[in-house]
């Protein structure tokens, strides 16, 4: 950045100059021309000094565990946020309308439409061979569709925890003190 100097008018004023507008004309505020000095007599005025220049200024720097911080916790919300989107997606999908009862209303339902022989011959066939091994017996569909929906949910709350937890770390890493570094060292 090119050196700037102050260049002083009778009202009080001071405007700002560069060494490439030696020997120019400007008009103050006060509507005053004044004659912007030669090079060699500009370096006589007053500099314009950058606040960031003085060696008691001091600038903030983070410390390593702010950022690591700030950028873990960001990214544990952005991921987790992810998640859920995707289990709430996969979780809309599953038919839970199935329970015990709706299979129970089905099954008495064929059996109401059977007449007096037919139940009489899935009665017999029951009381010959009787009532296959629970062991192994397929899990209905609409327990599987119960159990992953349970898990879909806990896996929702685990993740809007790990959101809260992710956003508290980067609050955390922006509330935290940097350290201050001066520019003369």
């Amino acid at each position: 950045m090119a050196q700037q100097y102050l260049l002083p008018c009778d009202c009080g004023a001071k405007i700002t100059v560069t060494a490439s507008q030696a020997g120019d004309q400007l008009v103050c505020e006060c509507g005053k021309n004044l004659d912007v000095p030669s090079f060699t007599e500009l370096r006589l005025l007053e500099p314009v000094t950058d606040p960031t220049d003085r060696p008691d200024h001091k600038r903030r720097t983070w410390t390593r565990l702010q950022a690591l911080l700030f950028t873990g916790g960001l990214l544990t919300a952005v991921v987790a946020s992810g998640g859920i989107g995707f289990a709430t997606y996969l979780r809309s999908q599953i038919d839970t309308t199935d329970t015990i009862e709706t299979i129970a209303d089905d099954y008495l339902k064929f059996l109401d439409q059977r007449s007096p022989t037919e139940l009489l011959e899935i009665w017999g066939n029951i009381r010959n061979k009787g009532l296959t091994d629970v062991r192994t017996l397929e899990i209905p569909e609409y327990v599987v569709n119960q159990q992953n929906y349970k898990r879909l949910t806990q896996l929702i709350y685990l993740a809007s925890s790990a959101v809260v937890i992710g956003i508290g770390m980067t609050v955390t890493s922006l509330l935290l003190r940097p350290r201050e570094k001066s520019n003369a060292t």
